[in-house]
């Protein structure tokens, strides 16, 4: 990490503002995440077919990115989340259903947030996926659902400092 993302008074590197104007643009829509990966060919693979999964919780494949744009700035920039150098970003729809936080009452108990959660991501964000075929890779073979190309924006490349956009990705 460099040592001008440390400050908290640092403004984005010119790199990433494109991307933050533009994951602005999508903000009244979407809520956005992102979820790490290792290779610049995963997240191309995510960006083709999609990002698989076995897990019944959007937040169990990914993270709300901050709202402050400094803030998200220096969280694609340095993803803290098993330092993953290339970040895909899912865009779920913002709706009376779903916040960040995976409620839109606090006041409810975390198993009925969970179930809240769960049931929003099966009804906007994921899609059931048929028994693995012998060309997915083994990864995928206790998937039964993905967010498809369709809901995921493009992906951050920190090791070359630069937005890959998906032309899958559709907007409501």
């Amino acid at each position: 990490m460099s040592e001008s993302l440390e400050s908290e008074e640092c403004q984005p590197q010119p790199k990433i503002e494109a991307l933050l104007d533009y994951l602005e643009g999508l903000e009244e829509k979407y809520i956005i995440h992102g979820h790490g990966t290792t290779s610049r060919k995963s997240a191309q693979d995510i960006l083709e077919h999609g990002l698989f999964t076995g897990w019944s919780n959007l937040h169990s494949i990914s993270h709300p990115l901050q709202e402050a744009r400094e803030r998200r700035a220096r969280q694609l920039e340095a993803w803290e989340y098993e330092a993953r150098r290339y970040v895909v970003l899912i865009a779920a729809p913002r709706n009376d259903e779903y916040s960040a936080t995976g409620s839109t009452d606090d006041e409810r108990g975390a198993w009925e947030n969970e179930k809240r959660s769960n049931a929003y991501a099966e009804k906007y964000v994921f899609e059931k996926v048929d028994a693995p075929t012998k060309s997915m890779a083994a990864r995928h073979l206790r998937s039964d659902k993905r967010v498809p190309p369709s809901k995921i924006v493009g992906y951050w490349d920190d090791e070359q400092g630069q937005f890959v956009g998906n032309p899958y990705f559709e907007t409501e």
